[in-house]
């Protein structure tokens, strides 16, 4: 007879499908009955396939838990980065707006400072030069003055060396007139040239013979004309004066008083030349004063002639006074 333990126990096994291997463990279960066989030892049954692990596939699960904690503690630790540059990036723009208000009070305090100067001051004149203006016009002025003192270097240069090529031009005519004195002297003799000018009216005496004498024949001829700075096609740079009344007059030097005598100019047939014809009486000087209305005005020349006297003591000056024209 079974026992009751072994009753329940069939009991479950009929209800749960055993393999095949528990079923042979089991179908010895009568020998116990008395208690005498000793117990067998059996296998816990194998876990459902379903339930059972692959301990590879368990490993990599928690690997995967690792990587997946590791990859949260990342991104934990980026959100604190980030959070600490936006914090650090709050706190530098604060900074900037802190300073930019620190520049703007300060740049107010000095408007303010600038004002109460200013008012002390009194009205400020708008006319009045800037640091900048006075800068630049100081600059203008030594510009100025170092050009202004350049070209008075330079005028004075140029003024220097005019004056020294006028002084050699002069010296050079005195030598000339030394050495040609002697030639000058013979022509002159037989003709001898003064040049009289009045504003614009020039008058050239020819006198012949150069060499006057007492009693001798005299004739003076003249050149009247205006000189024009463009040249005339037909006179060239001499405008003859036609139709002119001229009258000389001859002072000479009779010891008690001058006796004076009047000539009528008359034309000599060319345009702009005139002549008369004397005979001095007395040796000395002879006044020969020449009148007449010329370009609407009154001329009055003197013309000086040494009578028995060569050389002239005049020579050289009126010799100058010639040249000087030409």
């Amino acid at each position: 007879m079974l026992r009751p333990r072994t009753l329940l126990l069939a009991a479950a096994l009929a209800t749960v499908a055993l393999p095949a291997f528990a079923q042979r463990e089991i179908v010895g279960g009568e020998d116990d009955e008395d208690g005498d066989a000793p117990p067998r030892k059996t296998e816990a049954p194998p876990a459902d396939d379903k339930k059972a692990e692959d301990p590879k596939k368990k490993k990599t699960a928690e690997e995967k838990k690792a990587d997946d904690k590791k990859a949260d503690d990342k991104k934990a630790d980026d959100k604190k980065a980030d959070d600490k540059k936006a914090d650090d990036k709050k706190a530098d723009d604060k900074k900037a707006d802190d300073k930019k208000a620190d520049d703007k009070k300060a740049d107010d305090k000095k408007a303010d400072d600038k004002k109460a100067v200013d008012a002390k001051k009194g009205p400020v004149d708008v006319l009045a030069d800037t640091d900048d203006d006075k800068k630049k016009r100081k600059a203008e002025d030594d510009a100025r003055k170092k050009a202004e003192e350049s070209a008075s270097v330079a005028d004075k240069k140029k003024a220097e060396d005019k004056a020294k090529l006028a002084e050699e031009k002069r010296l050079n005519e005195e030598k000339r007139r030394e050495d040609t004195k002697v030639q000058r002297l013979a022509s002159a003799k037989r003709e001898r040239t003064y040049r009289r000018v009045e504003g614009d009216v020039t008058v050239l005496a020819e006198l012949t013979p150069g060499a006057v004498q007492k009693n001798g024949l005299v004739e003076l001829r003249l050149d009247v004309f205006k000189r024009l700075d463009v040249a005339d096609p037909k006179f060239g740079n001499r405008e003859p004066f036609r139709d002119l009344r001229l009258v000389a007059v001859v002072v000479e030097q009779t010891g008690k008083k001058d006796a004076r005598t009047s000539y009528a100019v008359h034309s000599l047939g060319a345009p702009g030349r005139y002549g008369f014809h004397f005979t001095p009486t007395h040796d000395g000087v002879i006044q020969v004063l020449l009148t007449g209305e010329v370009s609407e005005r009154t001329i009055n020349m003197a013309v000086p002639l040494h009578v028995g006297v060569w050389p002239p003591p005049d020579f050289d000056e009126e010799d100058k006074k010639l040249f000087a024209g030409q």
